[in-house]
């Protein structure tokens, strides 16, 4: 079964890549096709690793499947590196690389030992590595394959990156940059801002960043860019209720500012309405609702829809501190790009602080995480962790065994070897059980029993 939904998945993806071209209505349908179908593979394995819910789960195989999944991501990077490459992001079924230059120009003729890999078929630069790597390494269904090249990246933290395409548009994976929920404001700037940094346009970026917050800080934003948005999921009485409630800590529910406003204005939306209202405190540190003692403190006002619509560039009151903090803590990841002498002294909270910095200083650059913990070493990655060694113990099963006849020596043998190295010692050091652990003492230290779990 799961060799059809694979087979039919790989299908529809081949068609949108044929009339991508010729027919893009067509090749978007055939796109939309293959989604829903990898969702459902991938659930297949979710199923795999839940026994207590799935008939036919198997802990150890889903475990199997991981640790495996992380050794061919070692294999690749380690493969790709000795031709040159550079990993940049290392994700759950793949890796980023920079493409060295002289590769355009290197050329691989297919063996048709890989699914991917057709036979006879010339193919140049990154795609001829990877048809190489296909055959060398993998066999049957199993494959790699390119998602796209792309001309930049910004690597913000694990598993948040911005991309640009092929196409001019910019690709973003995880939340860190942006949000759902995120304002129009900040969402807009964001939309303008990655494009000059993915361009390398490092000053120019910083000159947009200073303009936008003389002005946010001077209330040149429109209502309709700054207001927060809500959904009513509830009826006015049944939150009335709920507010009644305490969670498990024994603390009250806490209040919905939207729900709040809804009471005082006398209004009674439909369920699902969207509310629209602003935060007018005066300090960042004024939430839309406050609890001062007895009494419930609301720093926001209702806007209407009709006013968001009608009037989408009128001007009013916000809480400008609180604004900008919340707009700077979305620029401030981005700065991973600049250099961090000059990091600390970007983000400002009003015009007149503005800083001047060369054009050497705008200068982008990389390899300079903003925390330690958003990147990892290539020791790091490399190395087998020990909940790996762990498993592979546990199964008694070689942590290389996916490696084809000869092809280690096609990777970098000494991490190889000190993974071995690693698993060998950690075999040794589970069978050196403590005397304790045979022993039960008394509490004066003599012996008691024997003791074999």
């Amino acid at each position: 079964m799961l060799k059809y939904f694979r087979d039919t998945r790989i299908k529809y993806k081949n068609l949108a890549s044929e009339y991508k071209s010729i027919d893009p209505k067509l090749a978007i349908s055939y796109d939309r096709k293959q989604l829903p179908i990898k969702i459902f593979i991938n659930a297949f394995f979710g199923s795999l690793s839940a026994p207590q819910v799935f008939p036919w789960g198997d802990i150890d195989m889903g475990e199997q499947i991981t640790c495996t999944g992380r050794q061919y991501l070692r294999q690749m990077i380690m493969f790709f590196m000795k031709r040159g490459y550079v990993p940049l992001v290392m994700d759950t079924d793949g890796v980023n690389f920079e493409t060295p230059q002289d590769r355009e120009s290197y050329k691989y003729i297919g063996q048709g030992l890989n699914g991917l890999v057709k036979e006879g078929k010339e193919y140049v630069g990154a795609e001829a590595d990877v048809a190489e790597y296909n055959d060398l390494f993998l066999r049957g269904e199993m494959g790699l394959d390119i998602d796209g090249i792309w001309p930049s990246t910004i690597n913000v933290a694990r598993k948040n990156y911005a991309l640009l395409t092929d196409k001019g548009k910019v690709k973003l994976t995880g939340n860190t940059i942006k949000s759902k929920k995120l304002q129009t404001y900040v969402a807009e700037f964001l939309d303008k801002g990655l494009r000059m940094l993915l361009d390398g346009k490092g000053g120019e970026f910083l000159d947009f960043y200073y303009e936008y917050v003389d002005k946010l800080y001077n209330r040149q934003i429109p209502l309709s860019k700054i207001a927060n948005k809500a959904r009513v999921k509830q009826s006015v009485e049944d939150y009335k209720v709920h507010i009644t409630k305490t969670t498990k800590a024994g603390n009250m529910m806490s209040r919905q500012a939207h729900m709040e406003l809804l009471i005082k204005e006398g209004k009674n939306p439909g369920l699902g309405d969207t509310i629209y209202y602003v935060n007018n405190g005066e300090k960042k540190s004024h939430g839309d609702v406050q609890k001062k003692k007895d009494e419930l403190v609301l720093n926001c006002y209702l806007i209407d829809e009709r006013d968001i619509e009608m009037n989408p560039d009128l001007l009013g009151e916000y809480n400008v501190p609180r604004y900008l903090a919340a707009f700077n803590k979305r620029i401030e990841p981005l700065l991973v790009v600049y250099k961090p002498e000059i990091r600390e002294d970007i983000l400002i909270e009003d015009p007149k602080d503005r800083p001047i910095f060369t054009k050497t200083q705008t200068e982008l650059v990389r390899g300079y995480p903003m925390k330690e913990t958003h990147q990892d070493t290539l020791e790091e990655v490399l190395t087998l962790s020990d909940m790996e060694l762990t498993f592979w113990k546990n199964v008694g099963i070689d942590p290389y065994y996916m490696y084809l006849d000869g092809t280690v020596d096609l990777v970098d043998v000494d991490w190889v070897k000190n993974n071995k190295k690693l698993m060998e010692e950690f075999v040794v050091q589970q069978k050196k059980v403590d005397i304790d652990d045979y022993f039960e003492f008394d509490v004066d230290g003599d012996l008691m029993a024997l003791s074999f779990d």
